[in-house]
């Protein structure tokens, strides 16, 4: 249990970092593609809009994102990560860019 508390936060400080700068040349057109072809299967679009969404802001999106991108093994790079954030920023949240 420590050890996955250790390795989420890591995860969390990493995404935080990459957030920043990233989120801004990232293709949100790309980021739809990769959405489509492997996050469609699992749920759609009410979960982006629901009540109790558990992304609250950009750093958010981008955690959940990695986290399932690992747990499903998607070999995903840190660019399509970033797209896929830029895509679903832009389609349903609309958080602020961090600078």
């Amino acid at each position: 249990m420590l050890f996955t508390t250790i390795r989420c936060c890591a995860l969390a400080v990493a995404m935080s970092a990459a957030v920043i700068g990233s989120a801004q040349a990232a293709d949100p057109e790309r980021g739809k593609q990769l959405y489509d072809n492997h996050c469609t299967v699992c749920h759609e679009s009410q979960v982006h809009i629901r009540e109790q969404r558990k992304a609250r802001t950009l750093t958010d999106v981008r955690w959940q994102i990695a986290r399932w991108q690992e747990v499903l093994k998607l070999p995903w790079t840190a660019t399509e990560v970033d797209d896929v954030q830029a895509y679903l920023n832009a389609e349903y949240y609309h958080y602020e860019t961090e600078q």
